[in-house]
């Protein structure tokens, strides 16, 4: 019997949107609302989104924002780790 690997659902997003902006020195990432089923060994780590409008939605809470938000600042400041491998 072949051994069984954890698998992880995952969300596609686009490459990084030009420079940084130049307020927050965050890329800018859109969903491509695209996904796939991987094996979990191939991720290297995770990252934080957080949305690029500056004006929060009251639609949006943790369960929707990822389904409602049209693009994203990927964060930059969430580990020094993060920073070093995604920058």
């Amino acid at each position: 019997m072949w051994p069984i690997e954890p698998l992880a659902y995952v969300t596609w997003y686009s490459v990084f949107k030009g420079l940084p902006d130049k307020t927050t020195g965050m890329y800018r990432v859109d969903p491509s609302r695209s996904s796939s089923i991987i094996p979990l060994s191939s991720i290297r780590q995770t990252c934080m989104l957080t949305p690029s409008k500056h004006i929060w939605e009251e639609s949006w809470t943790s369960d929707t924002v990822l389904d409602e938000c049209q693009s994203f600042f990927v964060n930059n400041l969430q580990s020094k780790y993060a920073y070093q491998t995604i920058y």
